[in-house]
């Protein structure tokens, strides 16, 4: 959790540095009318906006002194909403737990209808969290404000965390109807949008792949999921990136899909998102033990231990690092050796997915337990636990997460067109229809291979066309001739085996060179 010092700039920046921000804002507050200081808070808002929270919090505290100098409804006004910016700034920093004091003492203030309606989502969603749904859903029945129009992408969050709750409880069909009309409120060009917004598009990409509908959220990804990535919000980010990835790799575009994973991993680290960090990682486990590279599945593993070591396991971003971590490393050692251990460790995960009200995680771990008894030949437990997922997937219309599934998967699915119900074969044989047209075909995932090692010239080259640089950009930048980066770019595609810049981008990406 973070501390609240943490969000008042006093810890995060130096002495010198908190006074220069201040001093930067301040410079415009010498006049402190009404006006004056609304022009203020809303350049504070538009670097929340940009994802600048520090910056943003800096501006704020430059305000707060301010408030002394106008009416008191005004104040009481701008103090309610100073809160609930406060709030955000946890909720971005994803520890909308710490959010919730600030977001409560905000919505039976009196605040603008818009900010009220802001400090009530805030609050939802960390009761989500906490998985008091009790108190959720009873927010939700209570009379709220009508923003108006320019404020639609807080009615698109607020509808987006119902329909992320619903997909949790694996009620797709409501939760797609809710992501679908929240995310028809999100703007496509989303520069002023606010960063939590494009989380029903996360939600509605979700239930479409989790539903087996691939051709939609292909045409979701082209069309509007490359915005959430530029904007995202932690909780938009950690669904998208390995949604995205998952993707790719059907496609058999395992580069691409690296290297998503590998900015979703990137940003992760810069932002401080270790939930996001963990999940990319432990998504490009899979894909590397899939395509038969176990020691650098295992250097990927050694990458999530620090976060592991700093995740708070009883708060929800540090319990899902934790899970993470163990899904990672269990997948590591079913290809190398499998063991009681892993199945144990499967067992006490899928109990506390049970327990904390997630049948949607529960299931998913549930997969990974027949996998793992599986392994260790033990078909009757193995498939027992299979057949309760099948069972619950059959009448919720979930069919993804079991075609997701390894070799072992594959067989019990077959075994299980002979044993299951007569009700139940023809949705099983479906499955199995679909899992060997994505598995057996194909064979191994291929990840690009490296045909001679880069100089650094190349590497640093190769950085500065990751960031869109064009090749007379990259003369100037590193001071040498358009002729020589045009020789250097023809060795890079020789060594990766690429055509494109991107395709040499994705392929450096997967083979960790960037």
């Amino acid at each position: 959790m973070i501390d609240s010092s943490a969000l008042d700039g006093n810890t995060a920046v130096g002495r010198s540095g908190r006074v220069a921000q201040l001093a930067r804002v301040a410079g415009n507050l010498t006049d402190r009318s009404p006006c004056n200081v609304r022009m203020a808070m809303d350049r504070a808002w538009s670097r929340l906006l940009a994802l600048d929270v520090q910056d943003a919090l800096a501006a704020v505290c430059a305000v707060e002194p301010c408030l002394r100098d106008l009416d008191e409804a005004t104040a009481t006004c701008l103090r309610a909403e100073i809160g609930t910016f406060r709030a955000v700034g946890f909720a971005l920093r994803d520890d909308c737990i710490a959010a919730l004091p600030l977001a409560l003492s905000c919505i039976h203030g009196v605040a603008a209808p818009a900010v009220t309606l802001l400090a009530t989502t805030l609050c939802r969603l960390a009761y989500w969290k906490l998985g008091d749904f009790e108190r959720f859903h009873a927010l939700r029945r209570e009379q709220r404000p009508t923003p108006e129009k320019r404020h639609t992408s807080l009615v698109a969050f607020d509808r987006g965390v119902e329909a992320a709750v619903e997909l949790q409880q694996l009620r797709f069909g409501l939760a797609g109807r809710l992501a679908q009309d929240a995310s028809a409120l999100v703007p496509r060009q989303g520069v002023r949008a606010f960063p939590i917004s494009p989380l029903p598009i996360a939600v509605l990409a979700q239930v479409l792949y989790e539903q087996g509908a691939l051709s939609e959220v292909d045409a979701l990804a082209r069309d509007r999921l490359p915005l959430v990535t530029v904007r995202a919000s932690p909780e938009t980010a950690v669904r998208v990136y390995p949604l995205l990835a998952r993707i790719a790799a059907h496609r058999r575009q395992v580069g691409l899909a690296l290297f998503l994973l590998g900015e979703g991993a990137a940003l992760g680290e810069a932002r401080g998102w270790g939930r996001l960090t963990a999940a990319c990682l432990q998504q490009r486990v899979e894909l590397l033990v899939r395509g038969r590279r176990i020691e650098e599945a295992r250097t990927c593993l050694e990458r999530m231990r620090p976060l592991l070591d700093a995740a708070n396991r009883s708060h929800y971003a540090g319990a899902a690092i934790h899970r993470y971590f163990e899904l990672a490393r269990s997948r590591i050692e079913l290809a190398f050796e499998p063991s009681q251990e892993i199945v144990a460790r499967m067992r006490r995960l899928h109990r506390e997915a049970a327990a904390s009200g997630d049948p949607y995680l529960a299931v998913q771990v549930a997969i990974c337990l027949a996998e793992a008894l599986g392994a260790l030949d033990e078909e009757v437990a193995a498939h027992e636990t299979l057949s309760r997922s099948l069972e619950l997937g059959a009448s919720v219309g979930l069919y993804q997460c079991f075609v997701d599934g390894g070799p072992v998967i594959g067989r019990l699915l077959a075994l299980a067109v002979e044993r299951e119900r007569r009700c139940l074969q023809p949705y099983v044989g479906s499955l199995l229809n679909s899992w060997r047209s994505a598995h057996e075909s194909a064979g191994a995932l291929k990840i690009p291979k490296l045909s001679g090692p880069l100089s650094a010239r190349e590497c640093a080259i190769l950085g500065l066309v990751r960031r869109g640089y064009s090749n007379k950009r990259i003369a100037l930048e590193l001071r040498i001739a358009p002729e020589t980066v045009k020789s250097h770019a023809k060795h890079i595609f020789l060594k990766l085996g690429a055509r494109t810049r991107v395709d040499a981008v994705s392929r450096a990406a997967s083979l960790g060179l960037l």
